[in-house]
């Protein structure tokens, strides 16, 4: 491993992120594109796992792949300019 985690993979370093935020008990958190680098199984375990750890904390999800996030209040989607919401999914 390199100096700084130099040798981590993006998934890795995505982790460590992940848990770096979670130890600090933010009461919103934001993860913009924080699970690209995992498989789509990973990358819902991980939004589960944060779901479970923090359920009454505001999470901001900021993603090309919707679905990696299972379960959400309220979802924005932008495409070509426009935003559309879609409904709670659980």
């Amino acid at each position: 491993m390199g100096s700084a985690g130099a040798g981590l993979s993006t998934g890795q370093r995505q982790r460590i992120a992940i848990v770096r935020a979670a130890l600090a008990d933010p009461l919103v958190v934001v993860l913009d594109e924080a699970t690209s680098g995992l498989d789509l199984e990973a990358a819902r375990a991980v939004h589960r796992a944060l779901d479970a750890t923090f359920p009454k904390r505001t999470r901001i999800v900021i993603t090309h792949h919707e679905a990696q996030v299972e379960a959400f209040d309220v979802d924005w989607l932008v495409d070509a300019g426009g935003v559309t919401t879609a409904s709670r999914r659980d």
